[in-house]
């Protein structure tokens, strides 16, 4: 059972600082089984690039306090429902019909799914250090954004040239779409037995119904 303490969540025998990506508690309640007089016995950190610097101090006092092992998992770019970061300001440009493809942008960003997220905080509680996470995939943002555009009734998204493709975004996030976002997975390496899915496959192969999230 999900209990709050200040920013803090307790989920079974792991708390866990969301370190403000609230969207992930609904997928943590669902993978973590609750266990019946389970003891907090380890601790584990989400970090996402949409909240960098949000990490709670009554946490780390919590921890401290308890002598509890601290893992942080390291996902800049997660997708999942009411997501954040990049790759909300992509789908809700798709939504609202003002996100464009840019002609031959082959920038590249490293993605993983919400539930991926979940199952991966099981994983690693009781290790400690810092652990980057993605699906290995890679994928183009011109293809995550089809994916997200597939989930919506399958929106057209056009594509520009260039020179007018930054005259519609500005040259901030002309600059954002056109660069990788590349990271390393260092928590698979740690953890070879841990397989996280295609995230976009996912997107578009999931049968989402009442109970999806």
């Amino acid at each position: 059972m999900c209990q709050k303490k200040l920013e803090m969540q307790i989920f079974s025998h792991i708390v866990v600082d969301l370190c403000k990506n609230d969207f992930l508690s609904p997928y943590l309640e669902r993978q973590i089984p609750e266990e019946a007089d389970a003891r907090v016995s380890c601790a584990v950190r989400i970090a996402t690039d949409a909240h960098q610097g949000a990490e709670d101090p009554a946490f780390d006092d919590y921890c401290a306090e308890h002598g509890l092992p601290v893992a942080t998992i390291a996902c800049p770019a997660v997708i999942g429902t009411n997501m954040n970061g990049l790759p909300r300001r992509i789908a809700a440009g798709i939504y609202r019909g003002t996100f464009v493809h840019i002609r031959d942008n082959g920038a590249r960003m490293s993605v993983i799914h919400a539930t991926d997220v979940a199952r991966a905080v099981s994983r690693v509680a009781g290790a400690e250090g810092t652990f980057t996470l993605h699906d290995g995939c890679d994928p183009t943002i011109h293809d995550v954004a089809e994916a997200l555009a597939f989930r919506m009734a399958e929106k057209r998204i056009i594509t520009l040239k260039p020179r007018w493709a930054r005259l519609w975004y500005g040259s901030e996030y002309y600059n954002i779409l056109t660069s990788n976002h590349l990271l390393e997975n260092s928590f698979v390496e740690a953890f070879p037995d841990f397989h996280p899915a295609d995230t976009l496959n996912y997107l578009r192969t999931h049968v989402y119904d009442e109970s999806s999230l």
